[in-house]
C-alpha cells in the first residue's frame, strides 16, 4: 500500500535531493510532519540537512511578526475594551462567555478578509445595499437584506433593541481591541493571518526559504489563498493535493479541492482511484455509547495483525472525545504499543471535580461570632472525595459520623481542622490572590500525597497526577493574568472565572508517536492513511457535528459576507471522511443505535 505522505516524501527527495535545507514543508496540522519525516528518512541514501516542517499556523505567525497571545489574556483585554465602548458594568465572569464568542467572530472576520466596518454596520435604516456593497455578489447582498428586513425599525422588541445596541459598538470594540494588541505586538490567530495579507499588499513579505511545499490542504481561507498566490507568483510555492477521483467532481467532499487545483495546480503523483479498489467495510451498531468502547477488543481481533507495531497500519478514530478514556480502558493488552494523539478534557477528571468541590466549599462559607463555618454538604463532599481516600482513617470516619449524627447545617472550622491537611482545606481566603494561593497549596499537597503512592506501574494514578498538574498550572496562569492586568475582582467572581477557564483545558498524552495503534481525533487524521480503520460515533449529529458554533453574527450575515457556516463545515467533514477511507483496506464504522434521551440513534449520512 502506498501512503500519500510516503509518495510526497519520495517525490520531494527526488526533486530536491541535497537541497532539502532550503525548503519548508507546510501541513494543516502538526501530526503529519512526524510521519513525513519518517517516510523521508526512508528515502535518504546519504546524510542531508532536514527541511523545515511547519504547520500553516506556525508559518503565518512567523511571517506576520506577531506573537500569538493566550486565550485568557485576549479575553481580558477584550473585556476592558468592551466595557469602555459599551459603558457597561458587566462583570468579567459574565462577559467571559461573550468574550469567547466575540474572539471567534473576530477570528473568522480576519481569516476570511471580511471588512469589519461593513459586517458590523447597522443596516436597519439603509435603503440601498447595492450602493454600499458593490463588491459582493447579488446572492450575498440578498442574504444580508433578508436579515435586516426582519428588523422592523418602527416596532423593535426589547431583544432586538439589545442586539442593535451591542451591534452598534462592535466595530469600535474590534478596532480598539486590535489597536491594543498592536501596542503589544500580539494577536489572535485571525489577526496574525490578516497581518500576513497586509504585508503582502504593502510588499513587505520576505519569505526566507527557496521553496514552500504545501501538503494536504482542503478548505482554504482567503488569507491562505492570498499567501499561496503570492508565493506562487514568486516561484516559491509547490502544492500536493490529497484526493481521490471518486469525489473530485460534483461531490460535496471534493468541492474545495477542485477549486484549489484550478488556482494552484499540484505536483503529479499519478492518478489515484483508491475508492475503486476492494475494501472490507462493516457497520456495527451498539445500544450505548460506552458499548462502542467495550467491543473494541473483538473488533481489533478481527483485523489483520501483521506489522501491528507500525504506526500507519491501524487507527482508532474518535469523533467524540468523551469516549477517549473508555476506549483506553477497553483496549486489550495484546496489541502492544498504543499512541494517543488527542488531549483528554480536564472536566472529566477527579482533579476537576475536586476543584468544583473546593469552589462550592468557599462559595457557601459564612462567618459567625468571629469563626468560619462551612456548609455541611460541602464538607461531606470534600471528605468523601476520592482524593481524601488517601488519608481516610478512623478520625475522618468519626468526623463524617458526627456530622450525620448531629444534623448540623453549618460546621465551625475548629471542628474540622483535625490535621495539617484539613487546616489547609478548611480555611477562608480573604481575596482572590489568597484564594489562588489556597487552591495552589491544596493541589500541591494532594499531588505530593498521590506521588508517594506512585510506583511507576499504575497508569490511572499517573493520569491523576497529570490532571492535578494541569489544574495547578491553570490556576497559576489565571492568577498571573489578573496580577498583570491589575484586576480587582471579588473571590466569588474569581471562582466562577476559574471554573470556566479550567473546564476548557485538555491534557495531552505522552508516548511514542510513531509506534503502534494510533488513537486519534478526527482532525489529526488529515493527510494520514491507515490500512485498518475503526471509526466510532458514526452518528448523525456527531459525524458531522450538528450544533453550530455560538456567534454574534447571524447566519444570513455570515453567508452574506462569506464567513463560514454549518454548510461550509458539512463539506469539510465530507472531505475528512472520504479522504480518510480512500486508501484503507479494512474499515469498521461503529454507531450508537440507542434512542436514550435526546439521541435519535440515527447513523451518520456517511
Amino acid at each position: 500500500m502506498q501512503y500519500f505522505l510516503q509518495e510526497v516524501a519520495r517525490d520531494v527527495y527526488k526533486k530536491y535531493g541535497n537541497a532539502l535545507s532550503g525548503i519548508c514543508v507546510v501541513f494543516p496540522n502538526q501530526r503529519p510532519g512526524l510521519f513525513f519525516k519518517r517516510y523521508l528518512a526512508g528515502e535518504l541514501k546519504n546524510p542531508v540537512w532536514s527541511p523545515e516542517v511547519l504547520t500553516i499556523s506556525d508559518l503565518m505567525q512567523h511571517l506576520s511578526g506577531l506573537q500569538k497571545a493566550d486565550q485568557l489574556s485576549l479575553i481580558f483585554m477584550l473585556y476592558q475594551v468592551f466595557k469602555k465602548e459599551k459603558q457597561s458594568q458587566e462583570s468579567f465572569d459574565e462577559f467571559y462567555h461573550w468574550g469567547e464568542m466575540l474572539l471567534r467572530d473576530f477570528d473568522d472576520i480576519d481569516k476570511y478578509l471580511a471588512d469589519p466596518r461593513d459586517v458590523f454596520r447597522n443596516l436597519a435604516r439603509l435603503k440601498s445595499l447595492e450602493d454600499h456593497f458593490s463588491y459582493l455578489t447579488e446572492e450575498q447582498i440578498e442574504s444580508i437584506r433578508r436579515f435586516w428586513d426582519t428588523l422592523n425599525v418602527s416596532q423593535l422588541s426589547k431583544e432586538q433593541n439589545d442586539f442593535i445596541s451591542i451591534w452598534q459598538v462592535l466595530y469600535n470594540v474590534y478596532f480598539q481591541f486590535n489597536m491594543l494588541l498592536d501596542e503589544h505586538k500580539q494577536g489572535y490567530e485571525g489577526k496574525i493571518y490578516r497581518s500576513v495579507t497586509d504585508r503582502i499588499n504593502s510588499q513587505k513579505l520576505t519569505p526566507e526559504k527557496d521553496k514552500y511545499i504545501f501538503v494536504g490542504f482542503n478548505a482554504l481561507t482567503p488569507v491562505e489563498h492570498r499567501l499561496f498566490k503570492e508565493l506562487k507568483q514568486q516561484g516559491k510555492a509547490v502544492f500536493y493535493w490529497d484526493y481521490d477521483h471518486f469525489y473530485l467532481n460534483d461531490h460535496e467532499a471534493g468541492s474545495f479541492i477542485q477549486h484549489n487545483m484550478e488556482h494552484f495546480p499540484g505536483e503529479d503523483l499519478g492518478v489515484y482511484d483508491g475508492m475503486k479498489q476492494d475494501k472490507h467495510i462493516q457497520f456495527v451498531n451498539t445500544p450505548y455509547d460506552i458499548s462502542q468502547a467495550k467491543i473494541l477488543p473483538d473488533l481489533l481481533t478481527d483485523m489483520p495483525q501483521k506489522e501491528s507495531h507500525s504506526p500507519d497500519k491501524t487507527a482508532i478514530v474518535l469523533p467524540d472525545e468523551h469516549l477517549l478514556l473508555p476506549v483506553l480502558n477497553s483496549l486489550p493488552e495484546t496489541p502492544g504499543e498504543v499512541n494517543v494523539t488527542m488531549g483528554y478534557p480536564v472536566y472529566s477528571t477527579p482533579a476537576f471535580s475536586f476543584l468544583l468541590t473546593l469552589i462550592r466549599l468557599q462559595e457557601n462559607v459564612k462567618q459567625q461570632n468571629g469563626e468560619v463555618h462551612f456548609y455541611y454538604n460541602d464538607v461531606l463532599s470534600v471528605l468523601n472525595h476520592q482524593y481524601l481516600g488517601i488519608i481516610r482513617d478512623e478520625e475522618v470516619e468519626k468526623l463524617i459520623e458526627q456530622i450525620h449524627k448531629h444534623n448540623k447545617i453549618y460546621i465551625p472550622s475548629g471542628e474540622l481542622t483535625i490535621n495539617n491537611l484539613f487546616r489547609a482545606v478548611f480555611a477562608l481566603p480573604e481575596s482572590y490572590e489568597s484564594l489562588s494561593d489556597y487552591l495552589l497549596d491544596n493541589y500541591y499537597r494532594f499531588y505530593t500525597l498521590l506521588k508517594q503512592q506512585d510506583e511507576g506501574e499504575d497508569y490511572s494514578l499517573r493520569m491523576e497526577l497529570e490532571s492535578i498538574y494541569y489544574v495547578y498550572i491553570a490556576i497559576k496562569r489565571l492568577k498571573e493574568v489578573f496580577l498583570q492586568h491589575q484586576a480587582n475582582v471579588k473571590p466569588a467572581t474569581y471562582l466562577r472565572i476559574l471554573e470556566r477557564v479550567v473546564k476548557n483545558q485538555s491534557i495531552p498524552f505522552q508516548g511514542e508517536p510513531l509506534s503502534g495503534i494510533q488513537v486519534m481525533g478526527l482532525l489529526e487524521t488529515r493527510t494520514l492513511d491507515f490500512e485498518n480503520l475503526l471509526i466510532l460515533s458514526m452518528n448523525e449529529g456527531v459525524f458531522p457535528k450538528a450544533e453550530s458554533t455560538p456567534s454574534f453574527i447571524p447566519f444570513s450575515l455570515r453567508k452574506g459576507f462569506g464567513l463560514p457556516t454549518y454548510e461550509h463545515n458539512d463539506a469539510i467533514y465530507a472531505y475528512y471522511f472520504y479522504r480518510l477511507i480512500q486508501r484503507a483496506k479494512n474499515v469498521t464504522l461503529v454507531y450508537n443505535s440507542g434512542t436514550d434521551g435526546l439521541k435519535t440513534g440515527e447513523m451518520s449520512r456517511f
